[in-house]
This record gives C-alpha cells, structure tokens and sequence, in this order.
C-alpha cells in the first residue's frame, strides 16, 4: 500500500541555501529538459548530490516516479535532518533514495534512467575516472536518456580555486606560488579542520574547460544538445593573458545539455557491461 505523501511548505524554509538548492535547481534543471522531457513520471539520478536537498527537491515539487542520490561525502546523511528542520518532514519520500557510494560506483538503483543531473560535481571528479564516469551514466541512462551538466566556478576563472570565501583576489590561484597560496589559506583559516577540507577541494580540482568537457561527453557516446556559458565581465591581469586565452579565464559557468541516442544500447567503444 503506497503510504500517504506528508504535508510540506516551502515557504517555511530559513536557510536561504537550502531554499536556492530546493526550489531554484530543481526548477533551472526542469526548465532545460522541459522541450525534451517530462519529469512528471520520470527516474532521475542526482550525481553529487551533496546533502541531497536538491534531489528532494525533485522529488517533492516535480512528480517523479524515482529520484536517486549518490555521493562520495557522508554529507547524504544529513538529508533527514534538514528535511525536518527546514520542511518539517518525518521522513524522506519514498521515491527518494539516498546512498553514499565510493569513488567511481555508482548504486546498483541506478537503470533505466531517464535523466542524470550533476549540479557543481564534475570539476571534482578525479581525471583519472572522468571518462569512465561519463561511460558509465551513459550505459546507465535509458536509449534517448539525457544528461545536464553545470560548473561553476572553472577552475581557470577568476575564483576557479573555490577558495574565495578566504582568499577573495581574483585568479589568486593562478597568480601565486602554490606554496604560498596554499600558506595564505592556512593563515586564513580559523582552525585546522576548515583548512583541510578546503585545501582537499582545491588539490583535487581537476581544471577541466568547456571544450574538454565536451569532448568527454561526445566520447563517451553523447550527443550535446545545447550548450550555455557564462563570461565575467572582469579582464585577467596582463600577466595571465600572456599564457592563457581571455575567453578561458573569463569563462565562470558552463551547462551542458546532452542526449543518448534514441537507438543505442550499447555503450561506447571499449567500455564493457562489467564496469557498471
């Protein structure tokens, strides 16, 4: 017997991140498939989900038949909680699964999806499995499946070091010697737990640019639909222009738009069923 949906009100909500992660990207990723796809009825997996509220976004406000959530953090855990706090839910919807899982797995939930969303995930996914992830959500996806995906910011932009919160000049990252800015973190932070987790963000960037993500992504079978990019109106320092292009350094956002053909089951050269 299917259990009876609880009563939820957004207005409710007083964090001002967790209401942008519930109701904007929900809604910002709705508005891009809705020429394509329904999510009404729809098996949605969010990869990164973070803390899972975007996700349960999805699940609360867009009618889905099954949302899936997967992270490598523990941070999936926390979902209960903030469901409660900020909706006021006992629990989780049932259509609503979250899961930590290791580096490159992915649940064994995830089949026959109808949508992959990453929302700010594929800039830490290590160089060494970004290909193979990509194949890997594309076997995953149904044949006319689709997938978003959304940087910000890249990593050669202006706060492309995901540092601003302590270390706030512009391209700071790219002007400094490494051991010194990763000193000036140090100093910036209060204690030693915020440091680390700050500088394990930043060692493990893995600096891809939009056209390395699309040719990713069309390698790995995908056919790219629509691409949009967001330019700084900010010009890099002399310094910086004489060893990158200007469209790189100034190019904050990126969000991609791509389809699995109709007809294809099958994944794309040398990526077998057993790597799923």
């Amino acid at each position: 017997m299917q259990s009876t949906p609880q009563a939820w009100e957004a207005a409710e909500i007083a964090d001002p991140g967790v209401r942008v992660r519930f109701i904007d990207l929900p809604d910002i990723i709705r508005d891009w498939l809705s020429p394509h796809l329904s999510l009404d009825g729809a098996r949605i997996l969010d990869f990164g989900c973070g803390e899972g509220v975007t996700a349960l976004g999805m699940a609360l406000r867009h009618r889905p038949a099954l949302v899936l959530g997967c992270d490598i953090s523990r941070e999936v855990e926390h979902c209960p909680d903030i469901a409660r706090r900020q909706l006021g839910l006992d629990a989780l919807p049932p259509h609503l699964i979250l899961r930590h899982t290791q580096p490159g797995k992915l649940m064994p939930e995830a089949l026959d999806l109808d949508l992959v969303y990453a929302w700010s995930v594929f800039e830490h996914v290590s160089q060494d499995i970004f290909d193979m992830m990509l194949r890997k959500l594309y076997r995953r996806l149904r044949p006319g499946g689709w997938l978003f995906i959304q940087i910000a910011p890249l990593y050669y932009s202006s706060q492309g070091s995901h540092m601003q919160s302590r270390i706030p000049e512009p391209w700071a990252h790219l002007r400094m010697q490494q051991n010194l800015f990763v000193d000036r973190l140090f100093r910036a932070c209060p204690d030693r737990a915020e440091f680390n987790l700050l500088h394990g963000t930043y060692q493990t960037l893995n600096r891809v640019t939009v056209p390395a993500l699309q040719s990713a992504v069309e390698a790995a079978g995908f056919e790219i639909v629509r691409t949009y990019t967001m330019m700084e109106d900010i010009t890099p320092p002399a310094e910086l222009l004489a060893v990158f292009r200007e469209d790189v350094l100034r190019t904050h956002q990126v969000a991609l738009l791509a389809r699995k053909p109709p007809a294809s089951d099958a994944a794309p050269e040398g990526e077998g069923a057993a790597s799923v």
